[in-house]
Formats: structure tokens, C-alpha cells, sequence
């Protein structure tokens, strides 16, 4: 029989969707908007999970960020440095190379520009205190193209860029034309930005609105964030991964002041269990079946954590994601967390919650959240304050395995399928104090 954990349900969570960015029309040396973070999704033992999901981030990606409208690059330090100026005037090389790539009709990276490729690009004057940029147009609405600084290739060289992982990747950016690329619900150009760690290993993308055209502005992209969704800051593969979203033909950009900034002091990790599927093989990870016969499989391909497809044959099918730890762990007064997020026209009418079991093999989970409660094709964070009082019977300071279990509450055979990332066990901060 499954047990339950108890939670402290006065300990409210919050769930708006994953980071993003936003702007105003009338230029200000203020920053207008910053991002919400990551949806988040609160487990109690006393209610069923709530979602608060606001409209400014229900759209959003994972990591947050913020933009206000920009005047001058006189901060920034000459390119020839060794501190984080990634591009100012010209390329710091110690960062990589200035990448096009298209996803369509296959993917395909090139590190020279010309005029027959979705992205083109080249460093202009542009007649002002900005002095020189990186102009950048995209050419047609097939192809899907991005612009990224960092190293090509299927096994591309990396840095270790940790002492920035409390601080911040910023840039400046205008939209000189958009072309397709206007989204007028949006009121603006979306990116999507990320930093990647040699795929699968990446970030989640962080959302970003310009709404401004023919003026510079600022955007700041919190590291933590990135860190948050599974960025790895020691061996850093491209260091601005930026993706117009939706129709890209004839859009032109032109970028500046790309820089790394460094935050607080650095504190030692506290984490119990990290998990961020940053590899092509995820083998300490099966599926198990609890009830019923369905089937399950894993992947990585998608770039962001593990990529679940569960086969459903009848109501009340069970099936367990988790891991055989190397070592047991005491889970007692700690915050467990994961981030899911399904796709579009996949069946959402199953739960999930986490799940953990004791060297006795007595298995215990947090409250079931509704499938049917989250938006497609958005990221959410799952979290759960664990306590110190549990159920009888179980031991959580000798836990052996864990992960996340889904169950189908539908009739008929169906396909779910989903994303699972940066599973998380830590120490509530309180017993830190």
C-alpha cells in the first residue's frame, strides 16, 4: 500500500509558468519588467495541489529574466579580454565562434556566413555610440534558424565559466526590421535564450519580448535560473544560444555588450540529489510497472531532461521513473522538487507525484497532482516540503530509491507523453540556520 508524506500545508507554493521578459513601448532607463519564475506546483497533504499561474508567465520559459531600454556601451571592456565580454566592438574568441545553425529540413551548423543560409550574419558600424555590432537577419520561415556564440560540432570543446554562476548573461539587442517575425499577441518579437553545456546538456530557454523597434535594448538573463533548468556552468558549450520563435522570414537584428557578470559570493552545494538527464544515456533510470501492464520508454534526444512516452492500456496503470541510488539518503526536512512538462495533444488525464522507497522497500509518495490541471508545452516546477514526520513504517533516512510515478485515469488505451528535468533533493532552508 502506498503511504503518503507528511507535508507542512501551511507552507504555500506557488505555480506560474516558466520564466520571461518583457518591455515597454516608451523607451526608460529603468528596467520595465522582470520575469516570473519557473510555474511552480506546491504538494500538501491536506488539500489537492493548487496552480496559480498568472497570465504575464504562463507563457514564459524557465528561467527569468529582465529588459529595459538601453543607451550606451561605454561599460563594457575592450573584446580582447579575459573577463566575461563575450562580444564588444568584435568576438572575444576565448568563447567560441559566432554559429548559425537551421533545424529544417535537418539540422545544420555553419561558422561562415553567406547569402543562401536561413542565418546570416556580418559586424557592421552602426553610426552611433554602439560603434560596431553583430547584424544578424534571418531569411525565410522554413527553415527555423538560431545564432549562437560558442563551439560547434557533435562533441564541441567546453569552459568552465562556474565563477559567473551567481551573476548574469547580458546583451543589448534591436529589432532594425522584423519581418514575419511581429507576434501581435505578444506585442512584440519573442526569443527564446538558453546556454548549453554540450547536448544534451542545456538550460531551459528563457523567454523574451522586444517591443521595441529601431531602439536598443537591454536584457539580463539570470545564471541561476539557467543553473535552476539544468545549465551545467562547468563545461559551458555555447555561452548565447538566442532563437527567434514562430515565423523568422526577413527578421534583422543586430546584437551588443554580450557579457558575463558575476554575482554574490559562490556558497558550496547543499543538494542531496541532482538529476538533469545531461547525458545521451540515462541507464540509473527505468521505468517499473506498479499496477497494471503498460509500457514505458526514455530518451534524452529532445535536449531538455528526459523525454517519457508511457503507453496506457487501463484505468489505474502505474509506472514509476526512478532511480537506484548509489547510496541511501536521509530525506528528512528536506524540499523535493522536479520540473515536468508535457506535450501538446498528449493525453493528460493521469497524476503524478513523487515517490521514494526505504531499504525496507516500503515506498512512500507526496500528494497526486491532475495531469489535466497543467498547460501543454509549458515547463512547471513540482516541489514539496518533506518534513520529519512520516508515515509508520517507513524509514527516510534510509532511502534507496527515487523518482516520479504517474497513474492513467482514463478508460481506454492512450499515449502520454512528457518531460521530466532537474529532479532536486535538498535541505529546507531552515535547517540550514
Amino acid at each position: 500500500m502506498l503511504k503518503h508524506f507528511i507535508l507542512f500545508s501551511s507552507l504555500l507554493g506557488l505555480l506560474t509558468a516558466c520564466g520571461g521578459g518583457g518591455g515597454t513601448k516608451t523607451p526608460e532607463p529603468t528596467p520595465v519588467i522582470s520575469s516570473s519564475s519557473l510555474s511552480s506546483l506546491s504538494l500538501s497533504s491536506s488539500s489537492a495541489s493548487s496552480i496559480n499561474s498568472s497570465s504575464a508567465s504562463s507563457i514564459s520559459s524557465s528561467s527569468s529574466s529582465s529588459i529595459s531600454t538601453s543607451s550606451s556601451s561605454s561599460s563594457i571592456d575592450p573584446c580582447n579580454n579575459t573577463s566575461g565580454t563575450i562580444f564588444s566592438e568584435c568576438l572575444n574568441t576565448n568563447y567560441g565562434s559566432i554559429v548559425g545553425a537551421q533545424y529544417s529540413p535537418s539540422y545544420l551548423e555553419y561558422t561562415e556566413s553567406d547569402t543562401s543560409q536561413q542565418v546570416q550574419w556580418s559586424i557592421v558600424d552602426t553610426a552611433s555610440e554602439y560603434n560596431k555590432a553583430l547584424s544578424v537577419t534571418f531569411k525565410d520561415n522554413a527553415r527555423k534558424g538560431q545564432i549562437f556564440i560558442g563551439h560547434p560540432g557533435g562533441t564541441p570543446a567546453t569552459q568552465d565559466l562556474s565563477q559567473f554562476q551567481t551573476g548574469s548573461l547580458e546583451f543589448d539587442l534591436r529589432i532594425l526590421g522584423p519581418g514575419d517575425a511581429y507576434d501581435y499577441a505578444a506585442e512584440g518579437v519573442v526569443f527564446s535564450v538558453r546556454m548549453d553545456c554540450a547536448w544534451p546538456c542545456s538550460s531551459h530557454e528563457a523567454r523574451v519580448v522586444i517591443p521595441t523597434l529601431g531602439s536598443w535594448v537591454h536584457v539580463n538573463i539570470s545564471i541561476a535560473d539557467l543553473l535552476a533548468s539544468g545549465l551545467d556552468p562547468s563545461k559551458v558549450s555555447a555561452s548565447l544560444v538566442l532563437i527567434p520563435k514562430g515565423n523568422q522570414a526577413n527578421l534583422n537584428l543586430q546584437l551588443d555588450n554580450i557579457q558575463l557578470s558575476k554575482g554574490g559570493a559562490i556558497k558550496p552545494s547543499t543538494v542531496i540529489l541532482k538529476e538533469d538527464f545531461n547525458t545521451k544515456e540515462i541507464p540509473q533510470w527505468q521505468f517499473t510497472k506498479a499496477v497494471g501492464n503498460a509500457s514505458a520508454s526514455a530518451t534524452t534526444y529532445s535536449g531538455f531532461g528526459a523525454a517519457l512516452s508511457m503507453n496506457w492500456l487501463s484505468m489505474m496503470d502505474t509506472l514509476r521513473f526512478e532511480t537506484t541510488l548509489d547510496k541511501n539518503i536521509d530525506i528528512t526536512n528536506t524540499d523535493a522538487s522536479f520540473q515536468i512538462n508535457c506535450w501538446n495533444n498528449t493525453n493528460r488525464n493521469f497524476t503524478f507525484q513523487m515517490v521514494a522507497t526505504d531499504t525496507n522497500g516500503i515506498t512512500t509518495t507526496t500528494r497526486a497532482s491532475d495531469g489535466t490541471s497543467i498547460d501543454a508545452d509549458t515547463w512547471y516546477n513540482v516541489s514539496a516540503q518533506l518534513g520529519s514526520v512520516f508515515d509508520s513504517g517507513f524509514d527516510p533516512t534510509r532511502v534507496v530509491k527515487f523518482g516520479v510515478q504517474f497513474r492513467y485515469l482514463g478508460v481506454s488505451a492512450s499515449t502520454t507523453s512528457c518531460q521530466v528535468d532537474t529532479i532536486r533533493i535538498k535541505p529546507t532552508v531552515a535547517t540550514l540556520q
